[in-house]
């Protein structure tokens, strides 16, 4: 009833968890069943080992939470050696999460893992900083997004999804380039860039002074992106990401088109409803005597 084929994969259901959210994606596997899991994004992975931004990294804001964790993660060469080996055993589909600081991190990164043969999808994320254009998001250009994303597609036959940062004016321009180089499928949206501050200490919350704003709060905006992007571009797949905390939630991004759901602040506070949010969608399902396919996109 779940089922979900997208990019010629099948997902057991729409349920993914969402990068920096799950861990390395296998550290729960003791304590819960992950094949109930439509799949698991772990950690966006960069080339060489990140070991973050300074503490306080997150900040809890009212409807939601700011995180600013800089990317930590161990590198390409820890992952391949040590996290892959246990995630490709997993019973779901793996995402791997990709960043880099300039196109050819970015290429790099990509020729070495496409080398292994069991991961199911490449997620770009495009949040991150292009330190050759001066820190600028590669998404904040449209002809240095396209010059990467069509470097990428030409590397690999393998999904591509991009991931790109929230953006509720300019977000169909973005799409429309990443529609045109071929990319499988857009993933809406990354945090939000955000601050917060404690007025008692006269201090920004986090150290870094900003972050990015995840949790209930940014729901509707994401919602609103999502069915703006899927009646622009009704035949490019969307995987929705943003605010998700009950089934009724992930149902919401699916009424307006989505493929995929990913959940993400919700893992932090109660990390066992992202087993639970199946079963809801299955009793939803058959209140509204529906089908996934019929429900999907219903309100465009």
């Amino acid at each position: 009833m779940l089922k979900v084929i997208l990019n010629g994969l099948e997902f057991k259901n729409p349920i993914l968890t969402a990068a920096g959210t799950f861990g390395k994606g296998y550290e729960l596997a003791h304590s819960y069943d992950l094949s109930k899991l439509g799949g698991i994004i772990p950690k966006t992975l960069t080339l060489k080992k990140k070991n973050g931004n300074p503490f306080p990294r997150l900040s809890e804001v009212p409807c939601g939470l700011i995180n600013s964790i800089g990317l930590e993660n161990e590198g390409i060469e820890h992952f391949l050696n040590e996290t892959y080996p246990i995630l490709k055993k997993l019973p779901t589909k793996i995402i791997v999460s990709i960043s880099g600081e300039s196109i050819e991190e970015f290429a790099e990164l990509l020729s070495t893992l496409n080398r292994e043969t069991d991961i199911d999808v490449f997620e770009i994320n495009l949040s991150c900083p292009n330190v050759e254009r001066g820190g600028e998001e590669f998404s904040l250009n449209v002809d240095i997004l396209s010059s990467l994303l069509l470097k990428l597609r030409r590397m690999t036959d393998r999904v591509l999804w991009a991931k790109l940062p929230p953006d509720v004016y300019g977000i169909v321009r973005k799409v429309e380039v990443v529609k045109s180089v071929g990319i499988d499928a857009v993933v809406l949206c990354n945090t939000y860039k955000s601050t917060y501050i404690d007025v008692n200490k006269m201090s920004y919350s986090i150290a870094a002074g900003q972050g990015g704003l995840s949790g209930p709060a940014i729901l509707p905006i994401t919602l609103y992106i999502v069915r703006e992007v899927k009646k622009t571009f009704p035949d490019l797949p969307i995987i929705a990401s943003g605010g998700v905390f009950s089934t009724e939630d992930v149902i919401r991004y699916i009424l307006v088109g989505a493929h995929l759901v990913e959940i993400g602040t919700m893992n932090f506070i109660k990390p066992d409803e992202v087993f639970k949010i199946p079963f809801g969608i299955e009793k939803y399902l058959k209140e509204k005597e529906k089908s996934l396919d019929e429900i999907r996109g219903y309100l465009l």
